[in-house]
């Protein structure tokens, strides 16, 4: 096999979609060169064409000199029952060597069987393409016989990865001096509830009541928009309904809700869901706005802790939303938020300053200031969405260990970061494995 000219082949664009990773890495046809005296001769395998994209990308450890003698070093293929074995071995000593290592004996791969390296790189191909695990475990059992457990270990092992990049070389912390942050809380993964939306689902446009958006207008700064105000109103019929929600307001009754909001992120609070909390960067006057489409969006995402665990038992108190906004929004950012009170309490403590809120009860956005918290509420629905598209549901998973449950939540929202901060293309992903493996070593010299 040619390994130069199949190393040349797939540094194009052999991982833009899944059809041209097989064409170009899976069934391309490298014809055997004729080998000069003492030159290693290569057998074509699946396995072989894996490890030279791995070590083209040094996500694998590779050894060009024996850490022995300081010799040449080569990568060393030999047929043992059925499958090709490699190892790296000292070729300097003429008839015994001196050292020998497995291929994949350190870094990400060490927890995989070398003949399962190339249907490993299929899946993570399928996976930054945001193909929907139902389809990848299809793939994966039509093409290579591999099960679903199997499947389900690669998954842990691809996210475990991006999770350890983003929290120790991409960081934790957005904003910036005089950048705007916007922050909220959404609940995830609710227990109780049987109901899931559609892939497809869109809600009915809300009426903005007596605003009407001017799409001419551009935004005034990152957070706050402008707004014409429509010269007639329209006045909403009376309904039974309405003239209940009035009656209940003069009586001083609550309404007929399943759950009050005054009992949200409090020991009262009887749904068994998480809190999300989150921090996007909307963009400041001297560097602009940051959007996805310009492709410098930047969010961080964690989990408050539970009622049992949190201070005071509020996982939405000022306590817990103190801790959060010193650990995950820098020093000299002004953030934007709702109205709820322990926010404002806990971003003075922090010593950050709050740019604006708005109060949602009464709109989305605040028509005297003009500040908005849509950033972070679009953030929220991305990550919703793709956890639907891609896993067929926003919960964590079936089993019944808090502990797990919450281990699968943060390895998903883990990988929706990496995508949003680093990228998915697959040099970003290779970076990943290098520093989660603590491979150190130049590509392959072959």
């Amino acid at each position: 096999m040619d390994l130069k000219k199949f190393r040349r082949n797939i540094s194009g664009n052999a991982f833009s979609c899944a059809s041209s990773f097989l064409h170009h890495v899976r069934y391309s046809e490298f014809p055997t060169k004729k080998e000069a005296e003492g030159e290693k001769k290569y057998h074509d395998c699946l396995a072989l064409r894996a490890i030279l994209v791995f070590a083209d990308h040094a996500a694998l450890q590779c050894y060009q000199k024996c850490p022995e003698c300081r010799g040449e070093a080569a990568l060393c293929q030999e047929r043992r029952d059925e499958s090709w074995r490699f190892a790296w071995t000292c070729n300097s000593w003429k008839g015994r060597k001196c050292w020998s290592e497995a291929v994949g004996a350190a870094g990400v791969l060490s927890s995989l069987r070398v003949n399962s390296y190339f249907p490993f790189l299929h899946f993570v191909l399928l996976m930054t393409k945001d193909y929907r695990m139902e389809n990848i475990y299809e793939e994966m059992e039509g093409a290579y016989g591999v099960n679903q457990k199997a499947v389900d270990s690669w998954k842990k092992t691809y996210q475990s990865a991006l999770q350890c990049y983003v929290e120790e070389v991409d960081g934790t912390k957005v904003g910036d001096i005089a950048e705007v942050v916007a922050v909220d809380e959404t609940a995830m993964c609710r227990d109780d509830s049987k109901i899931s939306k559609p892939i497809g689902f869109k809600p009915k446009p809300r009426t903005i009541g007596s605003h009407k958006r001017n799409p001419l207008l551009k935004k005034v700064e990152p957070g706050r928009t402008q707004w014409k105000r429509v010269k007639k109103m329209r006045l909403k019929k009376a309904t039974a309904k309405t003239c209940m929600k009035k009656s209940a307001k003069k009586t001083g009754q609550k309404k007929r809700t399943r759950y009050y909001k005054q009992k949200a992120g409090t020991q009262d609070d009887k749904r068994k869901s998480r809190w999300l909390w989150a921090a996007v960067e909307c963009g400041s006057k001297s560097t602009g706005k940051k959007s996805h489409k310009l492709g410098n969006k930047r969010i961080s995402m964690g989990l408050l802790p539970r009622a049992a665990d949190a201070p005071d038992g509020k996982p939405r108190g000022t306590k817990s939303l103190t801790l959060v906004l010193r650990e995950r929004v820098a020093k000299g950012s002004a953030i934007v938020a709702d109205k709820w009170l322990a926010t404002e309490a806990a971003a003075k403590k922090a010593n950050l300053k709050v740019k604006g809120t708005v109060n949602h009860n009464k709109g989305f956005r605040n028509p005297v200031t003009g500040v908005h918290t849509n950033d972070v509420e679009s953030e929220f629905a991305r990550l919703k969405l793709f956890l639907r598209s891609k896993f067929g549901y926003v919960r964590s998973s079936n089993n019944t260990d808090v502990a797990r449950k919450d281990e699968v939540l943060l390895l998903n929202v883990a990988e929706y970061v990496f995508y949003t901060n680093v990228g998915r293309d697959m040099a970003s992903i290779m970076s990943a494995f290098r520093h989660a493996g603590g491979v150190s070593g130049k590509p392959i010299g072959l």
